[in-house]
């Protein structure tokens, strides 16, 4: 009788430990999650790469990595892709529009389009746009994806290319001025088209950060091509500056001019490029007082810069503060 009393408590005591040891780790892995999202070497540490596709944490984990690439420089970002062997949706996609721009016939284009059908949409309804176009709707996870849209958030393969047809891009919505604002990412736009020169500009909230971007096609003898050109900004209205955690040179070149008559110009840019606005502030309990800006876009339409014309004006609202 003693020793199965015994035996009885060793198993219980076995259980109790087994449980609480459990309830430990839990909080541990927890407080570490919390702790660490925000540290650059955690965050890219515990990135793992399999058969080519990045594996992540948690939805958590991937969104923080992201936030820190876009924020890297170009050569930064190829540097951490080289260090691991990754080629990521937005490598691919800068090089294919490369590729597309030495287009200058139909029979080239399709060529080119049976190449890249299966990765990236294309634009039927402009004759000589050989611009591929993202199947990605979130455009900023493209730094994260494979050519296909994949990543791995735990043991799960989610694919963000949902996009089956131009018609459900953002860019098709601008350039047939049928913008709705949707679930997403982008905030708002503003598109202008001329004989030989396409340019528009989109505004986007990631996390708390928050960005411009700046698309710029012209026409070369049949073939729409992208090209670096220079964007001129005017502030018309502002959100309140207590919104912000931290502002970009540009906003701030932004506001300092919003009262002069002159425009804040981006120099020349590629094609595709972001510029950030900044990083605004995180705190449950703010109340932001007014999340509205309006921003004024003008742009270059000739080769030599002298052709300025206004691309648009377009509200955005960032959407309170984040919980």
């Amino acid at each position: 009788m003693k020793k199965l009393t015994l035996l009885l408590i060793v198993a219980i005591s076995t259980v109790m430990i087994a449980s609480c040891s459990k309830t430990i780790s839990s909080k541990v892995d927890e407080k570490t999650s919390q702790k660490d999202l925000s540290n650059k070497e955690f965050l890219l540490g515990n990135v793992k790469i399999e058969n080519g596709v990045l594996r992540f944490i948690s939805k958590e984990h991937l969104e923080s990595v992201t936030s820190l690439l876009i924020k890297m420089t170009t050569e930064e970002r190829n540097h951490w892709y080289d260090s691991i062997g990754f080629i990521s949706q937005n490598t691919e996609y800068i090089n294919v529009i490369a590729e597309s721009n030495l287009i200058y016939n139909e029979e080239s284009f399709l060529v080119f389009k049976n190449k890249y059908i299966d990765k990236y949409l294309f634009n039927n309804y402009t004759e000589g746009d050989v611009n591929p176009y993202l199947k990605n709707k979130n455009f900023m996870y493209s730094f994260v994806c494979t050519p296909k849209g994949n990543v791995m958030i735990g043991s799960k393969l989610v694919n963000y290319n949902t996009l089956n047809s131009f018609e459900e891009t953002n860019e098709y919505a601008l350039m047939r001025n049928i913008w709705v604002k949707s679930e997403g990412p982008i905030l708002g736009g503003t598109y202008l088209e001329t004989s030989n020169r396409k340019l528009w500009v989109e505004v986007y909230r990631f996390d708390r950060q928050i960005w411009f971007k700046f698309v710029s096609h012209k026409k070369i003898l049949w073939s729409w091509h992208s090209y670096t050109t220079s964007y001129g900004l005017k502030m018309i209205e502002a959100c309140p500056i207590e919104n912000w955690l931290t502002t970009s040179s540009l906003y701030n070149s932004l506001i300092a001019n919003q009262n002069e008559s002159g425009m804040v110009w981006t120099g020349n840019i590629s094609s595709s490029t972001f510029i950030s606005l900044g990083d605004l502030i995180v705190q449950t309990s703010y109340v932001c007082t007014s999340t509205k800006s309006q921003v004024s876009v003008w742009g270059t339409f000739n080769a030599r810069n002298t052709d300025i014309s206004q691309i648009g004006e377009f509200d955005y609202n960032i959407g309170g503060c984040i919980d």
